[in-house]
């Protein structure tokens, strides 16, 4: 089978998107595509498109910057393949991550549309955090709750073109988490799967929009709107209130805002007191001390069993 692979790049360091390229060429399923999308940049494709002369890969230029979700829907018009793969320019993957993500997903029923797999999440520093996967089955509940839910984001996802085609592409209207978007309409028409091996590596800089603490605090409460008649009908309109005012307070503590990491965790409290927005809001309530205790003790041993502490209890 198939497997088309989109990178979209804009404006990347010619180091970065070589890992990435190579990370794809190299795989141990030879069966790919390799579909390269530049939104803009000022040097399309890092300089790089004279010097690789691999017959597999398709380089597409765009115009102008229209964002990620644009580069990638341009992408997706491309590929021949039944399988479809994103690997955001800058991240990598381990060799075998094709050759495990195509042999579960032809062995699974006809309904699952998504496979993905366990992510680092690598910092300059060389800080890796680990993240693996937990959702599995039919999950647009738990989707909903959580953004993290499906680790490693696009890089780690591998599709069923069908899926796609079915759920549509990435939203590219106001400033939305597409990746999110996107699982929760992949999970109401289809079950997911994942490896339980880490097989794609995310890098993590200041510049990256996962770390943009006002895109997020917007895209979150727009999550909110553009599925409201979802989370209406499931009846998890104050978990996902709670869930929101949590993840913003968590991400303003990691990046030491002290004061509006306890407005939102206090908010999350008010909405939903439970065990979680509790512990967020003590947890903010210490300041430095728990933002040492986050980045040091925390963060590098975030794993199944602490996850599942976290984000069970509302």
């Amino acid at each position: 089978m198939l497997v088309s692979v989109i990178i979209p790049t804009f404006n990347e360091s010619p180091e970065a998107l070589l890992r990435s390229i190579n990370s794809v060429l190299n795989q141990t399923y030879k069966n790919i595509e390799l579909i390269i999308v530049d939104d803009g940049s000022k040097e399309p494709f890092a300089a790089l498109q004279h010097g690789i002369t691999d017959s597999r890969i398709t380089w597409l230029p765009l115009p102008s910057n229209s964002g990620v979700a644009h580069a990638r829907n341009e992408g997706i018009k491309i590929p021949k393949g039944k399988y479809i793969a994103f690997l955001d320019a800058g991240d990598w993957w381990r060799s075998d991550k094709l050759e495990k993500q195509v042999a579960l997903l032809q062995d699974l029923p006809p309904n699952y549309g998504l496979v993905y797999c366990g992510a680092a999440s690598v910092f300059p520093d060389g800080q890796r955090i680990i993240n693996m996967p937990l959702a599995r089955g039919k999950v647009a509940r738990d989707i909903l709750l959580l953004e993290g839910w499906i680790t490693g984001s696009s890089s780690a996802a591998l599709f069923k073109r069908e899926c796609l085609e079915s759920v549509g592409r990435f939203f590219e209207g106001y400033e939305l988490p597409e990746d999110w978007d996107l699982w929760v309409r992949v999970a109401q028409k289809y079950a997911i799967d994942f490896v339980s091996e880490v097989l794609v590596n995310i890098y993590i800089t200041p510049q990256s929009r996962s770390s943009k603490l006002k895109i997020k605090e917007g895209s979150y409460w727009h999550m909110y709107s553009k599925h409201f008649e979802l989370i209406h009908n499931l009846g998890i309109e104050r978990n996902f209130k709670m869930n929101y005012h949590y993840m913003i307070a968590r991400k303003y503590h990691e990046h030491a805002i002290w004061h509006k990491a306890i407005i939102h965790a206090t908010k999350g409290l008010i909405v939903l007191p439970c065990l979680k927005s509790a512990k967020m809001f003590l947890f903010c309530l210490t300041g430095p001390i728990g933002h040492i205790l986050l980045k040091k003790i925390v963060r590098p041993f975030r794993n199944y069993k602490l996850k599942s502490f976290l984000i069970s209890d509302c």
